[in-house]
């Protein structure tokens, strides 16, 4: 089995609904998002998104994933009870999950930790409460002990909101703001304390694969990308225990031909093929 990573959905129900079909033809039983859910509990739009996601939870068997991003409700996750396993069961059966920041789960054989949290650059005309959440931001401290509890551990993959430092992206106006380039720094150091053979993330809305301390980074476009097969990757972690490298199914289209680069801007030959994904609608 594999599973699909996704990027921000922004509680898009006609992308989930896109998603949950990529996965069900790829063989997928899990979707894993990566932050910028739609997890918004307090609206009704949010209520039917989560309605929504249910019901294709309950048609398809496919389970849900996700770490917090910038424009999720903080304090309604922080509401829920996290289990035994440190995660939180926010269905009855299980199906729609969030992973805590920190935490890991083991899925078709792959190791994932999941690291939510980015800065809203748009904050200013946000209402407390109700569209912005000063918890969206990432704490060092609490990045730097999660990275010391899973020393020794090293995850197949670090999924992540925002991406490590270390690279340039296209959205290069949000990196003058010095809350992003926090987050980033200690996204950068728990990728090289955990030494994740793997990050994904999303949060800049735009596709690009990057290689920086020798880990490879996949940043997923949003549910507004202009190529939908952009917001998504599949992942096969059938064979990638012990070691070997993870592997990414290639889609049923030609692979696009995208540049790789290290932290210095260079070109570098990828680790993995990329799967590319796909998206239709979004946010910052």
């Amino acid at each position: 089995m594999s599973i699909l990573f996704a990027g921000d959905t922004h509680g898009n129900s006609r992308h989930m609904a896109y998603l949950f079909e990529k996965a069900v033809a790829h063989d997928c039983a899990t979707i894993f998002q990566v932050g910028d859910f739609g997890y918004w509990p307090h609206t009704d739009r949010g209520k039917m998104f989560l309605c929504s996601v249910d019901a294709h939870i309950q048609d398809t068997g496919v389970q849900v994933y996700f770490i917090d991003g910038n424009h999720d409700n903080h304090d309604a996750l922080a509401a829920m009870p996290v289990s035994d396993d440190g995660l939180r069961y926010l269905t009855v059966d299980g199906g729609l999950v969030h992973i805590p920041r920190g935490m890991d789960v083991y899925i078709d054989d792959l190791l994932v930790m999941g690291y939510g949290g980015a800065f809203s650059i748009d904050y200013k005309s946000r209402v407390v409460g109700e569209s912005y959440w000063p918890a969206e931001m990432i704490d060092n401290e609490h990045c730097l002990m999660a990275g010391h509890l899973m020393r020794g551990v090293r995850p197949d993959i670090l999924a992540t909101h925002d991406a490590p430092a270390g690279f340039d992206l296209g959205n290069g106006w949000k990196a003058e703001f010095h809350q992003t380039n926090h987050n980033r720094s200690c996204l950068r150091t728990l990728m090289l304390t955990v030494q994740a053979q793997r990050v994904i993330c999303g949060h800049w809305h735009e596709r690009k694969t990057a290689e920086v301390d020798r880990t490879r980074i996949d940043v997923l476009d949003c549910d507004n990308a202009r190529d939908r097969r952009d917001s998504f990757m599949i992942v096969d972690g059938s064979n990638d225990r012990n070691g070997n490298p993870v592997e990414a199914e290639v889609s049923d289209w030609q692979e696009l031909q995208r540049p790789v680069i290290d932290c210095a801007g260079q070109p570098v030959t990828p680790k993995a093929p990329v799967a590319v994904g796909q998206g239709a609608d979004g946010r910052t």
